[in-house]
């Protein structure tokens, strides 16, 4: 089969079996199209509060405040929480970055990955031991914490480290 037979739209109008098929489809890639929720934000990194949330400033000067999509980092008050915003800081503070939107959560923060040129900033706080890959919502960063997890890296070099949610339980 060539292209031009597959595209040929006189013979595909003419055969109404082949139009529904088309018709089809393009419905179909329509319906599946509308469940992506990424979208592709520029934006300017004005704060990092936290090893997993950001501030930042889009293109028409609006503020978002933004979580980290698939890690959990340490609690401020927490073991490591400090020197996880430090490193993130480091990578991103006053940079231009590319927030590509998985989310909204219930406190109304963009919930994004975060893309400095091509590099995943998600990923790395994972990689070098800074947060969890929190598998609760998504398993994309597993394989990063079990790697980091076996060199001991960051917060894995603790005997007993505390998952942040554990953490936030009890100190509630």
């Amino acid at each position: 089969m060539n292209l031009y037979k597959i595209m040929n739209f006189k013979r595909l109008a003419s055969s109404p079996k082949r139009l529904f098929v088309l018709l089809l489809f393009i419905v179909f890639a329509i319906f599946l199209n509308s469940f992506s929720n990424e979208e592709a934000i520029n934006a300017r990194v004005v704060k990092v509060i936290d090893g997993d949330t950001i501030e930042v400033l889009d293109d028409k000067n609006k503020l978002h405040r933004v979580r980290l999509f698939g890690i959990d980092a340490p609690e401020s008050k927490q073991a490591y929480g400090q020197k996880s915003r430090h490193f993130l800081a480091s990578m991103i503070a006053s940079k231009n970055i590319r927030l590509i939107q998985k989310d909204k959560d219930k406190y109304s923060r963009i919930v994004a990955i975060i893309k400095l040129g091509t590099e995943d900033i998600n990923k790395k706080m994972v990689q070098n031991g800074f947060a969890w890959a929190y598998t609760y919502y998504s398993d994309i960063y597993a394989t990063d914490m079990k790697e980091a997890r076996k060199k001991k890296l960051g917060l894995w070099a603790d005997k007993n480290p505390i998952e942040p949610f554990k953490w936030r339980q009890m100190n509630r």
